[in-house]
């Protein structure tokens, strides 16, 4: 049972839903149904099936589990994405964590995809922001950088959100383009603007760029029911952003109240899915 879909029918379990729904699934780590590393999912579906309706755009894990222990290599694969090698001659927060006689090989671990499996997830977007921001370079437990973003977030009132793109790419997928947000956060970083600033404005925007993909996603499936699961939906900020926006454009959303949004509902959602395969074959 793929992963991501273990957590849509987990939520819709708990919440006493069938038929299908839109799944907003935004974790850290989930094998994909194409082999990638899954995290920043839109599904639409039920216990019996799921097909994916839109994602994050990819990014290569540079140095596979190493990027997740240290988030200073994800700012740079954003960068590198936005900006290409650029990234690492400018001076940011994260520049003095990869020594020049270094980068030659990440950079060829980045462009080849060396010990560089692609991801969309949204845990490791989280990262490389803290990261950049100077929040967290190196994690000691699993969430940290994403924690302390959101702490730092809270301390500000900032209302502005930063440059993103949400397109229709060639596989009939939406995608969520945040690459050019990081230069934004240099020039932002450049300018002045405070980190906790930044770490707001980079919720908001990481919660408008959802809302409106799911927005797209409903006109055209014609539903209008969303389930949130995932443990980046712990993040009480984020899950507030994206839940009243969704909210006043006529959405239902449902949440999870008895179950964790993380993977403690995962054995839920497989249970769910088995049961309901059990019955349609009895």
């Amino acid at each position: 049972m793929q992963h991501h879909h273990a957590h849509l029918a987990a939520c819709m379990a708990e919440n006493g839903l069938e038929n299908e729904v839109i799944g907003l699934i935004f974790d850290g780590t989930g094998y994909g149904s194409d082999a990638t590393v899954w995290g920043g999912e839109f599904l639409i579906g039920g216990y019996d099936r799921f097909r994916r309706a839109g994602h994050f755009r990819q990014v290569r894990l540079p140095g596979g589990d190493a990027a997740v222990r240290q988030p200073w290599r994800m700012a740079l694969a954003f960068l590198h994405q936005a900006l290409g090698e650029d990234a690492f001659t400018l001076e940011h927060p994260v520049a003095r964590f990869l020594p020049a006689e270094e980068k030659a090989i990440f950079t060829a671990m980045l462009e080849r995809g060396l010990n560089s499996p692609l991801t969309s997830s949204c845990g490791r977007l989280f990262d490389a922001v803290a990261a950049l921001l100077n929040v967290r370079h190196i994690v000691s437990y699993d969430g940290q950088a994403a924690i302390e973003l959101e702490a730092l977030a809270e301390t500000s009132d900032d209302n502005s959100t930063l440059p993103c793109e949400v397109a229709l790419i060639n596989d009939g997928l939406l995608q969520i383009d945040f690459s050019a947000m990081f230069p934004a956060i240099l020039h932002g970083l450049e300018a002045g603007v405070s980190t906790a600033a930044l770490a707001r404005r980079f919720h908001s925007t990481v919660a408008q760029a959802s809302v409106e993909t799911c927005l797209r996603i409903a006109a055209d499936s014609g539903l209008d029911r969303v389930a949130l699961s995932g443990g980046v939906f712990q993040n009480r900020l984020l899950s507030e952003m994206v839940y009243t926006g969704l909210i006043k454009q006529g959405l239902q959303v449902f949440t999870h109240r008895l179950s964790p949004p993380n993977d403690g509902c995962i054995a839920l959602g497989q249970a769910a899915i088995a049961g309901w395969k059990t019955r349609r074959n009895s």
